[in-house]
């Protein structure tokens, strides 16, 4: 019994570790996030404005976007405030700049951009997955948790 309650106090304290350690992850990708932000819209109204039909300059709370020839796909580096910035440092998010010199927009309406460059490694995904699933008790995945699953472990808070 006594080993119990030192795993219980222990997992709860790697939990309030991870929950820290996320919560200073977080912390720290908003203020580059701002930064990247105000870095982008001084450089939207520094830049001279091109002549003749063109997709307008834009930042789209992800990506800072230059002005784009019609009928071209337009890359930009992935985002610097990214926390797997230095994994995707070669990789490229794109946009599709229409004929009409509007930016192209999916089925639903929405500007279309490629990210896939950008996103974070699956091997990462999984291992912050894995760790939540030890870390926090019920037979349900990650994934279908809800605060109910919770309400009768009081010895941790939710990860999720």
């Amino acid at each position: 019994m006594l080993l119990a309650g030192w795993i219980v106090g222990h997992l709860c304290w790697m939990a309030l570790q991870w929950e820290s350690a996320f919560g200073k992850v977080l912390e720290e990708t908003y203020r580059k996030w701002l930064q990247y932000q105000d870095d982008c819209l001084r450089q939207i109204q520094q830049d001279p404005q091109p002549a003749g039909i063109y997709c307008n300059r834009s930042f789209d709370l992800y990506a800072c976007w230059p002005d784009g020839v019609p009928g071209m796909l337009v890359n930009v580096s992935c985002p610097s405030y990214l926390p797997w910035a230095q994994t995707v440092q070669h990789g490229v998010v794109r946009r599709r700049c229409g004929l009409d010199g509007q930016w192209v927009r999916d089925s639903e309406g929405q500007l279309w951009r490629d990210m896939s460059e950008c996103e974070e490694e699956q091997s990462t995904y999984i291992q912050e997955t894995l760790l939540a699933e030890h870390l926090t008790p019920s037979s349900a995945s990650p994934r279908q948790r809800t605060p109910a699953h919770y309400q009768d472990t009081p010895w941790c808070v939710p990860l999720l």
